[in-house]
């Protein structure tokens, strides 16, 4: 992982320790209750969430860091600290101070590193030039005594080299040595003209001795442990900061006391601090509870300095009013914001941020006419002291550090004009909360591998060490086997859990593992047992209640707040779905033939069938979408599940096409698609799907999905009559030998399919087609045709008639993934479902075809790795369609016509259609439209927005030659 990437994992947060149990991750000693501590969050390697280390905010951490490898994230600034703002002044100063000196140390460290491997560097081309003198003037002198015959001047040209090699090297390297003496100076800041502890500007800092430097140290009061290159570093800081005392700035402790918003912020926060340790001094839970809800302010729980917090800032400050986009009472001002702590929904947190609140909902003052808060006012005599002066609510003032970043805001705004100064970041806020309120949840590295196990839906897990002797329990109504899935984004969760019920004889057993979606070493696993059944069932209805807030069996399944969603998948023999892929469907590379009767398919035939019903391909497919194969597997895909991916999907767009899309909206909507849909992201953070282009990405794989699932569910019915057949075959009533595994797949695409002879008619047909119509800037493949198959799909009749009366049939191109041919073989031509978005349907959804080859060939996704593909030829009803030059929003053709054509500027020639049974079929070679006006597109569409309106008339498998 790099260091970019660790800067979105790793985070900072201080406050005061609520115990003495915690122990400091730097010293190993006890954290004292109350003291100020800092911690480092990072994404846990054991489960998937967030753990954070707590250290003595000074020196712990920062001794720690020195220790850390030099591509580890470390802190720099405060403004990455969450809860900085908000803790004691006098903490914030102290620990600014001495975060100032560390970043000196650390700088120093670095450049001492930098000069050690320039000196180095400089050795090292000093030992090799040196050894290449030696070995030039050696070479010189053999080639004097080989060559005796040879004349003076060329005797004396060699002596020369030889002799001139070594001194001139020694100059080179004394040059060498100096560059790096300078470049390390440089970076120390010790150059000549660098500042020192006395703040001259002109003092060479380097020339002083380590004794004097330690003893101007000392005299400023700066720690003098370190190196030469750290002292040097800590005097120039000290430096500049009496520059920018004297010259009137906010860089210096005497600065900023002597600012009058610093000096503001510093009482405001002392009489802050001062509710909060009265109030906690009489701490009352239930009480201060009570307080707040009378106040309309909306908290459940909390541990002591949480509520103290809460009741404090809205005592002092004011009520907030509720959050304007989640409408619940969870505003809470953090870290120089107002920050919500509700929810959006049942899938997501809500994300809302604000730098202030909306003029027209000011906070409102805190009543303490009530009993409760009347004791919170009995409990603070500082605020009876406000309350009697009608000081509140006081109106809050940024720290010295967020108003340190307000004004270089400012400063950088002036200096870039008017314009910027709209576009300038949220004042008072941490940088990583200007940028993105959900960064730094998780770390953004790289995914790792997939896992691919090829088992059924209902099999037992491998992990539970009972897959060879033990069965999934199931019931008349039920299968005791769930996948659970949950996605949060901005919690930085991509988390599983599998629940089983497995029975072994009259044992029973619970399993159960979790952790995070891809990645394999991540969480942990459970099996408890032997066990009677009905004790085993007891523990699997709690394990599922508690982690669904359902009931095992609900009529209806309700989403639950923070709670798991099951992934809806099938069972074997449910009509609902396809059941699951067996072994023996899974891959014909592993068939014995000798154990089948001879297909009788013809070869064409029998190597189509083998490709696309291909499940190692299926699930390469999935996998290069990041759908996680193993929270999904093939042969549980149900169509009713992917619709409610589909119908998310469609939020997401009804969402992206107004002209200020809510991001909130957009990471609740993309939890739900997640956790519906499962991705293989590894340890990356889970992105948002807030563009078109996203969203684009996200239709394909819905697409997919639909078409892998119908083509697993051909694949499951051919398994059907396998079993069928071996079973008649094994009791005497058939054959032998059962029926071969590849005829049983080809049946169950209810299609008659039968190659074309390369002379016939049909073959030569396509082949011109396919040679003649490759568009002119789809160069970087051509196409060979190998196989071309007629295809009958008897189950399938064409709708032949017209609205408009006109009788126009053509044979057009379609072209998709080899991994979704069967599935279009067995259930034809299909339209995207209603739940489905229109992005991305140029002219509404419909099934879309083209009169150039290349433009369908595009679809088939070949690569030089896998150049084969499937092109489909559909005769498809036309008539008189709308002609249409732009991208339009249809439903349909407008009344009176009969389909779309997106006129193109590039057309097949019309002069040379092949008129064939089906349709004419475009052979002409490329030219121009001639149209009158311009057209977006630059070749033909075709949209039929009826699926039998449209049938398959031959499969072309073509080879892909790329350049």
């Amino acid at each position: 992982m790099s260091s970019e990437e660790k800067v979105s994992s790793i985070r900072f947060s201080v406050g005061y320790a609520p115990s003495s149990r915690a122990k400091c991750k730097g010293c190993g000693k006890a954290i004292a209750e109350g003291a100020f501590r800092i911690g480092r969050t990072f994404p846990s390697p054991f489960y998937d969430g967030d753990m954070t280390h707590w250290f003595h905010a000074v020196p712990c951490l920062f001794n720690k860091q020195m220790r850390m490898r030099a591509t580890t994230y470390k802190l720099r600034d405060v403004a990455e600290v969450a809860g900085f703002s908000d803790a004691r002044y006098d903490d914030q100063e102290k620990f600014t101070a001495a975060l100032a000196e560390h970043v000196a140390d650390l700088d120093a460290k670095a450049a001492a590193k930098a000069s050690k491997a320039a000196k180095g560097k400089a050795a090292k081309g000093k030992a090799a030039k040196g050894k290449a003198a030696k070995g030039k003037a050696a070479k010189g002198k053999a080639a004097k005594d080989k060559a005796a015959v040879k004349t003076d001047s060329k005797r004396k040209r060699s002596t020369s080299d030889a002799d001139a090699g070594s001194p001139k090297k020694r100059t080179t390297r004394s040059r060498a040595a100096k560059d790096a003496a300078a470049a390390a100076a440089a970076a120390s800041g010790s150059g000549s003209g660098s500042g020192s502890g006395s703040g001259s500007g002109s003092e060479d800092l380097a020339s002083l001795t380590v004794a004097v430097l330690k003893e101007r140290l000392k005299d400023a009061g700066l720690k003098t442990a370190g190196r030469k290159a750290a002292l040097i570093h800590r005097l120039k800081n000290h430096a500049a900061k009496a520059e920018g005392a004297a010259g009137g700035g906010s860089g210096g402790k005497g600065g900023a006391d002597d600012d009058p918003q610093v000096v503001a912020f510093k009482e405001q926060n002392k009489t802050l601090w001062a509710v909060r340790d009265e109030l906690a001094a009489s701490y009352d839970k239930a009480t201060f509870l009570d307080a707040l809800a009378v106040n309309g302010v909306d908290r459940e729980s909390g541990g002591k300095d949480k509520v103290v917090a809460h009741l404090a800032d809205v005592a002092v400050f004011g009520v907030p009013p509720p959050c304007p986009e989640c409408s619940e009472a969870k505003l809470q001002f953090k870290d120089g914001a107002y920050q919500c702590s509700g929810w959006l929904s049942e899938w997501s947190r809500c994300v809302y941020v604000a730098s202030k609140l909306p003029a027209s909902a000011p906070p409102t003052a805190f009543s303490f006419d009530d009993e409760s808060s009347g004791t919170v006012l009995d409990a603070s005599p500082t605020l009876r002291k406000l309350v009697k002066s009608k000081a509140l609510p006081l109106t809050r003032l940024l720290s010295p550090a967020a108003l340190k970043r307000a004004r270089e805001a400012d400063d950088a705004a002036a200096a870039l004009g008017p314009s910027a100064k709209r576009r300038k970041g949220l004042a008072g806020r941490s940088a990583s909360a200007v940028v993105d309120p959900l960064a730094g949840k998780r770390a953004v590295g790289e995914a790792e591998a997939p896992r691919v196990e090829t088992v059924a839906p209902n099999a037992v897990d491998p992990d539970s060490g009972l897959d060879d002797e033990g069965v999934i329990h199931t019931s008349a109504s039920s299968v005791y086997n769930v996948m659970l899935n949950m996605t949060d984004i901005g919690a930085g969760l991509n988390s599983y859990y599998l629940l089983q019920l497995i029975r072994v004889g009259t044992d029973a057993y619970v399993f159960y593992k979790y952790g995070r979606v891809g990645a394999r070493r991540m969480g942990s696993k459970d099996l408890v047992g032997p066990m009677d059944l009905a004790d085993a069932l007891d523990l699997f209805h709690d394990k599922y209640e508690g982690k669904t807030g359902n009931e095992w069996g609900a009529a209806e399944f309700v989403k639950k707040r923070g709670k798991y969603y099951p992934l809806a998948l099938a069972a074997p023999g449910d009509s609902g779905g396809p059941s699951a892929m067996t072994d023996d469907a899974a891959s014909d590379t592993t068939v014995d033939e000798s154990a089948y009767a001879p297909s009788t398919l013809p070869p064409p035939v029998r190597t189509m069938v083998d490709e696309i019903f291909d499940a190692s391909l299926l699930r390469s497919t999935l996998l290069a979408m990041r759908i996680d194969v193993d929270k999904m597997p093939l042969g549980q895909l149900t169509v009713k599940h992917l619709s409610k991916g589909f119908a998310v999907l469609k939020l997401i767009e009804s969402e992206l096409v107004k002209p200020a899309p809510s991001r909130a909206r957009l990471v609740d909507y993309s939890n739900r698609f997640y956790t519906l849909v499962p991705h293989n992201f590894g340890r990356s953070a889970v992105p948002v799907i807030d563009s078109k282009e996203t969203l684009l990405a996200k239709i394909e794989v819905m697409d997919t999905l639909l078409e892998v699932s119908a083509s697993v569910e051909a694949l499951d019915d051919a398994a059907d009559a396998a079993d069928a057949a071996a079973a008649a075959a094994s009791s005497g009533a058939g054959s032998h030998l059962p029926q071969h595994p590849a005829d049983s797949k080809y049946a169950a695409l209810g299609a008659s399919i039968t190659p074309c002879a390369p002379d016939s008619e049909a073959f030569k047909m396509v082949s011109h087609a396919v040679a003649n119509t490759h568009a002119p800037t789809h160069s970087r493949y051509k196409l060979h045709v190998e196989d071309v198959l007629a295809v009958d799909r008897t189950a399938h009749t064409l709708d032949t008639t017209t609205a408009s009366g006109v009788d126009n049939r053509k044979l057009l191109w379609h072209g998709t993934r080899v991994s979704n041919m069967a599935g279009i073989l067995s259930q034809g031509l299909r339209i995207a479902p209603p739940e489905a978005p229109v992005t991305g349907y140029m002219f509404g959804k419909g099934v879309y075809l083209a009169d150039m080859v290349s433009k369908a060939a595009n679809y088939c996704w070949a690569t030089k790795d896998a150049p084969c593909g499937y092109l489909i030829l559909a005769e498809a009803v036309i008539g008189k369609p709308y002609r249409a030059r732009a991208a339009e929003a249809l439903e349909g053709p407008p009344e009176g016509l009969d389909s779309t054509m997106g006129e193109g500027k590039t057309v097949p020639n019309p002069a040379h259609n092949f008129p064939s049974d089906h349709g004419a079929l475009a052979v002409g070679k490329p030219v121009s439209a001639k149209l009158d006006t311009d057209s977006e597109l630059l070749y033909n569409e075709f949209i039929v927005y009826a699926e039998d309106k449209v049938k398959i008339r031959y499969v072309v498998k073509v080879r892909f030659d790329f350049d």
